[in-house]
């Protein structure tokens, strides 16, 4: 896992921007995944999770291909062991996911809200203040510790704990790449000549195409090289996205799966 902490996203989102513009198309493919918190603890709070496969049809549209399953992974957190509803947030560009869309990596996180009104309905479902800012004090001098949510902090702290150590074990729900234990039995199995006398078929072909990167980054040039094909777009730039280079839903999965149903 690589940790950011990004400078003068209020200038224009210039020093992640610049980040990502400063790899390699390369080291661009070693992102698995990007995760986003931008205000995770607002005194009017909603618990917003960004919209990763477009259910909510509002905005700049899906993301990546492997937002969604970041989308349910949250979602499942706050709703089933918070008992916390959820709302989807689009991809509006105003926080440092940007340009990891624009280049194509999956991305997700959450969101409290900022100057926007709390609807009726939401204060029902959230508590708080009908027709008042979740974030009253956003970009103002009211905005320090003393007006955090502290509840709301710590339902999402644990929610991006949760799914941030879930994927450190694995995305393969993301990308296709199995953990790095089955990843270990795999070249466990392989090593054993019997194992390749009496089998017909078997999944350890995982390790032909995969190297045992650590983390949230995919390492390995026959790895590098699926996603390479994975990433790119059918027909050019995505229609209505922009720049965004990002995959066709259920392309990066469709690369992996069938390398490794057989020898």
């Amino acid at each position: 896992m690589r940790f950011g902490w990004w400078g003068a996203e209020e200038l224009g989102l210039i020093g992640s921007t610049k980040y990502v513009q400063s790899l390699t198309f390369e080291q661009q493919l070693d992102i698995a995944l990007y995760l986003d918190f931008d205000m995770i603890g607002s005194p009017n709070v909603g618990y917003f999770v960004y919209d990763g496969d477009d259910s909510d049809g509002v905005g700049a549209g899906a993301g990546p291909y492997g937002s969604a399953q970041i989308e349910k992974a949250f979602v499942d957190h706050l709703t089933v062991e918070k008992a916390v509803p959820t709302e989807g947030t689009d991809f509006t560009g105003r926080s440092d996911y940007g340009e990891f869309i624009n280049q194509g990596i999956p991305a997700g996180g959450l969101f409290t809200g900022a100057e926007v009104l709390k609807t009726e309905a939401q204060a029902a479902k959230w508590g708080g203040t009908a027709g008042i800012a979740y974030e009253p004090n956003y970009h103002g001098a009211g905005d320090n510790l003393g007006n955090v949510d502290r509840t709301a902090l710590d339902r999402n702290s644990d929610a991006i704990a949760w799914v941030t150590a879930s994927y450190a074990i694995s995305t393969e729900d993301v990308n296709g790449v199995p953990a790095r234990s089955e990843r270990a039995q795999a070249r466990a199995a392989t090593s054993a000549p019997s194992t390749w006398k009496t089998t017909t078929t078997h999944t350890p072909t995982w390790r032909n195409h995969f190297s045992t990167g650590a983390g949230l980054l995919v390492q390995g040039t026959a790895a590098r090289s699926a996603l390479r094909v994975a990433r790119e777009p059918q027909g050019g730039t995505r229609q209505g996205a922009g720049s965004r280079r990002g995959p066709v839903a259920g392309r990066r999965l469709d690369v992996h799966p069938a390398q490794r149903q057989t020898a």
